[in-house]
């Protein structure tokens, strides 16, 4: 007993102290869902960390802050947070108000793939209105305690195209790291429900590799890529650091685990 259980834990600590451990620091949908307080909840107050705009260009335009209230048209009751395009169609939203069984923005009485907690419903705006395009932020540092760290940005968007207000335009999307694009694609400019509507696969970020310091924004961003109509579209984004834990901590650790083994072995 003695010769197995210290050598092992002495193992397992060495590998785990050379390792960085993954930790998400921001999830888009589900931090919304979780400052709502439940699925169905309207979200009046901002998750920390993360804020809502339109803007006038995807990056160094002018921006506008997206307020908490009613957003869509056509009637819908959803709630979320909505910019000053017509009808609010420029709008954040990810939690269900309104219908269990729907999750969009439009209320066209059909179902369109988005999963509450997994996926926030994003609309742009109308071509030259100040909210043309909306943006998720997060700002690194709001409620993390780093100043600089390793991390990656991994997610989708997918554009959710059901009902009559189908375009002949797909959405762009992109993500920025402060004024640096890290990812840009688009849909085509086919009809609704052909291969022009951005799907899941092209819309897929992994971006690994990258330097975060606290007051970092990383912006996730669609635009109307033509005409605002029918550009509900999914986004799922999270964001993690690479911690490496401190050598000091696994040394604490070691004794720790060394006199319960003493103490142990008097025991026997």
């Amino acid at each position: 007993m003695k010769k197995f259980t210290l050598p092992i834990f002495i193992s397992v600590l060495v590998v785990t102290s050379s390792q960085a451990i993954v930790a998400v620091i921001g999830d888009a949908a589900g931090v919304y869902v979780a400052a709502a307080g439940s699925s169905t909840t309207a979200l009046t107050t901002l998750p920390s960390g993360w804020s809502y705009w339109g803007a006038t260009a995807a990056n160094g335009g002018t921006e506008i802050a997206l307020t908490a209230g009613q957003v869509g048209d056509q009637g819908a009751a959803y709630q979320g947070w909505g910019g000053v395009s017509t009808a609010n169609t420029a709008a954040v939203y990810g939690t269900n108000t309104a219908d269990p069984a729907q999750f969009e923005i439009f209320s066209n009485g059909d179902a369109n793939g988005g999963v509450v907690g997994d996926d926030l419903l994003l609309h742009p705006g109308q071509i030259g209105n100040a909210d043309a395009f909306v943006l998720v932020r997060y700002t690194i540092g709001d409620d993390s305690n780093f100043t600089a760290a390793t991390g990656s940005i991994a997610g989708s968007f997918r554009e959710l195209v059901v009902g009559g207000k189908a375009a002949a335009q797909s959405v762009d999307v992109y993500v920025y790291q402060n004024s640096t694009q890290l990812f840009n694609t688009a849909g085509g400019t086919t009809a609704k429900g052909t291969p022009g509507v951005l799907t899941v696969t092209d819309g897929a970020f992994n971006l690994t590799g990258l330097t975060f310091t606290m007051g970092d924004t990383i912006d996730f961003v669609v635009g109307t890529n033509g005409h605002f109509g029918a550009d509900e579209t999914a986004l799922r984004a999270a964001i993690s650091v690479d911690v490496v834990p401190e050598p000091s901590t696994f040394a604490l650790l070691a004794g720790c685990f060394a006199l319960g083994s003493v103490m142990t072995r008097r025991r026997k």
